[in-house]
């Protein structure tokens, strides 16, 4: 395993709206209608689950989303993709049309975590800062 395979990666799980339902909804938050726009806590403690028995360390996560961190190759198995960076060091996932994404497929998730999974995605990096003049 090269170095480049045990490079740790990060990235963001964001959960579905609490009964599965997508988070795009036109409703705007409120004190009173927030705990219908966020992820159920059995689903939050599942998806958290599922992760780290794949082999990633999961933060205690905020509102709707947890990161999971790992190796190259635990992504790749996980997800099934090419895992690259560009110059500007953001990761990508290639998809099977060859296209690159921020976003990682969920089709290779069990069932019952798909269904409460919006998305798993990496996070780009800033256009500032050190190395970006």
């Amino acid at each position: 395993m090269n170095n480049q395979d045990k490079q740790k990666l990060s990235a963001q799980v964001i959960l579905k709206l609490a009964g599965g339902r997508d988070s795009s909804s036109e409703e705007n938050v409120t004190s009173e209608n927030v705990h219908r726009l966020m992820p159920s806590a059995e689903d939050f403690k599942k998806a958290r689950s599922y992760f780290a028995d794949l082999g990633f360390e999961v933060d205690a996560g905020f509102a709707n989303s947890f990161s999971i961190t790992g190796d190259k190759k635990l992504f790749e198995k996980t997800f099934e993709t090419k895992i690259s960076q560009n110059e500007k060091q953001a990761v990508k996932a290639r998809a099977e049309n060859d296209a690159e994404s921020s976003e990682l497929s969920l089709k290779k998730l069990s069932g019952e975590i798909k269904k409460i999974v919006e998305t798993v995605t990496f996070t780009e990096p800033p256009d500032f800062g050190p190395g970006n003049f």
